[in-house]
């Protein structure tokens, strides 16, 4: 047995669920911000048969367990407190059953557990009609695929017309279509308090002038702590 789990410790995401216990950093619920990486998650489709997983498709939606039961048992804890959870690249937890129903009890329930749900996807057709009909605010950022842009109209509730899927395509960065609880939909520009908050977050490589900068840095940083 011991043979067996210790050839799936190598995953990428594996240190989730398996440690060598000792002093070592773990989740809290009393922590302000508790943030779980799943690099390498590779969730089969609802529709491919168990025996039909690879090795890593298993392991990963065995994953989703204990992960989606951390995020509900969050969700539910103190009352008093007003909690976030947040699910980037939600396509992955949204493609297994497991995943879609904790997201869908969450926000069905959100309200009287005090709890607000952001999913964050790269294609408006990751989520489905009825999970998408019980969010409340919806942000649409630019889109060039056909199928996308007329799935982020539906969303929007806006006319399928030709000025409407242009406008999808012209959204610079941090602009999107914005439609909130009460079906007003306009166009929003999001504007960073704190320019460490953009680099922090930002997903653009960066330029060769900037990674010798930082190689810089780290160099200069070395040598005085040497």
């Amino acid at each position: 047995m011991y043979n067996a789990l210790q050839s799936y410790t190598s995953y990428p995401f594996a240190h989730l669920v398996f440690g060598e216990g000792g002093d070592r950093k773990t989740l809290n619920f009393d922590h302000r911000i508790n943030i779980l990486q799943i690099q390498g998650l590779k969730v089969p489709n609802q529709k491919k048969k168990p025996q039909d997983y690879s090795e890593i498709e298993a392991l990963s939606k065995a994953l989703l367990t204990p992960i989606t039961a951390y995020t509900d048992q969050f969700s539910r804890m103190d009352n008093s407190l007003f909690k976030i959870i947040g699910w980037d690249e939600a396509w992955a937890p949204l493609s297994s059953d497991i995943g879609e129903a904790t997201m869908d009890s969450g926000i069905r329930e959100g309200r009287s557990r005090n709890t607000s749900f952001a999913l964050a996807s790269q294609n408006p057709t990751d989520i489905k009609g009825e999970l998408m009909n019980n969010i409340g605010n919806k942000f649409i950022f630019n889109l060039d695929d056909p199928v996308q842009i007329d799935r982020a109209l539906e969303i929007l509730k806006l006319e399928k017309n030709e000025k409407n899927r242009e406008n999808m395509t012209l959204l610079g960065n941090g602009e999107c279509f914005f439609r909130d609880i009460y079906g007003r939909v306009g166009r929003l520009q999001f504007d960073p308090l704190f320019q460490e908050l953009m680099n922090v977050f930002s997903t653009t490589p960066p330029s060769e002038e900037d990674t010798e900068a930082i190689h810089q840095a780290i160099q200069a940083h070395t040598e005085v702590m040497v």
